[in-house]
């Protein structure tokens, strides 16, 4: 068996639930390359990029996910001693990535249950902060959001699926929404409440998703949320032969390395699925859920 050992100082990595380091908010992750380690695209399906974490002298820790995905503690296999682990690696944390002779990677993270996504690695969940909005996230992965893009919010910029930002990150204010309950209504910003999810003005299957200024019973910018948590074009505005238009992950659709943070998936306008198409639902963690902070 053979064993890599770095220092991880800079920049932020997140070890993800299925032992993968990826850089905080890009698509790049550790690989231990055939000479030295490396950074290069996220696969689900290389074990040159499976890691664990071990503590000082050698002990192999395994590692404790939540039910949120999130890993949040290591216990050391060789002893009773026990450590914490945030999902923002810290600078003295020893990374482990032990390898048999047939190349084939090991990893003591649990894997997640969701299959939603499979070639986005996992990141970290994080609890909305009370009475300062919501996230919303594509069905299955709670570590992903709907965000604005660019990490300025003005007329026109793009709605996308981006990973979710902890509540101290500067830009965290461009996933926290405001949304309509058991009603019609503007899905806005929490923290600019002038600036609201727009459909365009001739919304039709295919059409991007932005931010625009607000203004009352405009048909493109307002939304039904239902009960399965679809968001719909109220007044059917996008119409077709089975009816109105929802928010809709474009499945096509691959990642963009971006700055602040890096695209994941485009959002849509399309036709609303009669059959709860998993890529038109969108859910909002419950109070309860726990937050991992950095």
């Amino acid at each position: 068996m053979g064993r890599v050992e770095l220092t991880i100082r800079s920049p932020r990595w997140n070890l993800t639930s299925d032992g993968h380091l990826a850089v905080v908010g890009g698509t790049v992750c550790l690989d231990q390359g055939a000479n030295a380690p490396v950074t290069n695209p996220c696969s689900a399906n290389s074990s040159s990029q499976i890691f664990s974490l071990v503590q000082p002298g050698g002990a192999t820790a395994s590692t404790s996910v939540s039910s949120s995905g999130v890993l949040s503690s290591t216990s050391v296999s060789a002893s009773s001693a026990s450590a914490s682990a945030s999902n923002a690696i810290g600078s003295s944390t020893i990374i482990s990535a032990s390898v048999s002779a047939s190349g084939s990677g090991s990893a003591s993270a649990a894997q997640p249950s969701s299959t939603a996504y499979p070639t986005i690695p996992f990141g970290a969940v994080y609890a909305d902060p009370p009475g300062a909005g919501q996230r919303l996230h594509p069905a299955g992965r709670d570590d992903l959001c709907v965000t604005v893009m660019n990490g300025y919010p003005q007329s026109g910029e793009e709605v996308a699926i981006t990973y979710c930002l902890s509540n101290s990150d500067s830009d965290t204010g461009l996933q926290l929404w405001s949304l309509p309950t058991n009603t019609s209504g503007p899905v806005t910003l929490h923290d600019n409440d002038g600036l609201c999810l727009d459909a365009g003005d001739n919304p039709a299957d295919g059409s991007a998703v932005k931010i625009w200024t607000c203004y009352d019973g405009l048909d493109q910018r307002t939304w039904t949320r239902s009960a399965t948590n679809t968001l719909s074009l109220s007044n059917n505005e996008l119409r077709s032969s089975v009816g109105p238009g929802c928010l809709d992950v474009t499945a096509a659709s691959t990642s963009v390395n971006e700055e602040p943070y890096s695209l994941l998936k485009t959002l849509q306008t399309w036709q609303c699925s009669t059959n709860g198409d998993p890529q038109q639902i969108f859910n909002t963690l419950n109070a309860t859920k726990t937050e991992s902070e950095e």
